[in-house]
């Protein structure tokens, strides 16, 4: 896979010298200069419809790594002209559908359809294959619309929660299975967690406490007699208050550097994390903290739609480049001018990183 955003983007002079580094694992062609060089401009941000239009040259000369990001490329450089000129990106490739092509070079998509849900049972299944190919952030769509779908009364299989999902999922994957899976081997993963003192074992819990859940006499016992730690309980606590629906105004100061410690390096953090990386360097980790503060949880993110495959390239290398963090900032924009008392959040964020409040604040 590209590592460090193709190394932070240094291998653009090496590509435009003819070298050609491997840029990928698992998909044929990406080392191809062709579709390695038009792949790391398209990644610098900005509009550049050459990079568009030498991907689609490499794609229809059967490049499998050109054809698996040419979808997205298209979210990022939406291509200009008549009907039929821009036509021409999407309906085929090489003489052949584009809907046809693509699975054949990447595999995952016939998992993902392009987040087309279909059955409910079928699920976590396509979500915890996703998982196994790092696709956290379209398992964790389809996870999303599972638990929408089902009520959030039927077992999330609980494997699914040591996987690098949001928090709120893992939770609710421990929560459900507990709640309404059968016999010991269903209430042993949250029991488990919560002995481990995880943070998402102490927000099943908080979850599981709601009336709503009905639990019994004995489910009820047995979880007071299983307790976290503090930290673990004041992080589910500050979880649950800074989600998006719960929230009247900005976090606490206190309570965004615990969520922020908590999230460090799990995929609901990978845009901040890429955003803070890469603009505001010099004070990354209180960054991370200030968008908590202004942005309430869950955060936003980066349209799965415009997320390249992670064969390609990895969800957090994608966040540390130019366009995913030019994304990722859109959606923290849009976010922000959606929630109630945007200029108090700015000035709370301003209070924990002046870097991350100018980037928000800034139409």
């Amino acid at each position: 896979m590209i590592r460090g955003v193709l190394r932070s983007l240094a291998l653009l002079s090496g590509l435009s010298a003819g070298i050609s580094p491997a840029l990928a694992e698992g998909i044929a062609g990406a080392d191809d200069p062709a579709f390695a060089a038009p792949f790391a401009r398209a990644l610098q941000g900005g509009a550049d419809p050459t990079a568009l239009d030498d991907l689609h040259a490499a794609a229809e000369a059967g490049n499998a790594a050109a054809i698996a990001v040419l979808p997205v490329v298209l979210q990022w450089l939406p291509p200009q002209g008549t009907l039929a000129e821009r036509n021409r990106y999407y309906r085929r490739i090489a003489g052949r559908p584009l809907a046809e092509a693509l699975p054949e070079a990447w595999p995952e998509a016939a998992l993902w359809r392009d987040g087309e849900t279909g059955a409910a049972e079928d699920l976590p299944d396509r979500a915890a294959r996703l998982i196994a190919a790092g696709e956290s952030a379209r398992a964790a769509h389809l996870l999303s619309v599972w638990l929408n779908q089902t009520g959030g009364t039927v077992p999330l299989p609980p494997e699914l929660s040591g996987a690098d999902l949001p928090l709120w999922l893992n939770a609710m994957a421990l929560a459900t299975s507990y709640a309404f899976g059968e016999g010991e081997a269903a209430r042993a993963p949250l029991l488990a967690a919560l002995k481990a003192d995880r943070a998402e074992a102490a927000l099943a819990k908080d979850i599981l406490a709601d009336a709503d859940w009905r639990m019994s006499v004995e489910a009820t016992a047995e979880l007071a007699t299983t307790g976290t730690s503090q930290t673990a309980q004041d992080t589910a606590r500050a979880y649950r208050e800074a989600q998006v629906f719960r929230m009247s105004g900005p976090a606490s100061a206190a309570d965004a550097t615990l969520i922020a410690a908590t999230l460090t390096g799990h995929i609901e953090f990978t845009g901040v994390e890429g955003l803070c990386a890469l603009r505001c360097p010099g004070s990354a980790p209180a960054c991370g903290a200030a968008a908590i503060r202004a942005l309430g949880l869950p955060l936003p993110a980066v349209p799965v739609a415009a997320l390249p495959p992670a064969a390609i390239l990895s969800e957090a290398d994608f966040a540390r480049s130019p366009r995913g963090a030019d994304l990722f900032l859109t959606a923290a924009r849009d976010r922000l001018a959606q929630l109630p008392d945007r200029a108090a959040r700015i000035r709370a964020a301003a209070g924990t990183d002046a870097c991350l409040a100018e980037l928000l604040a800034t139409p």
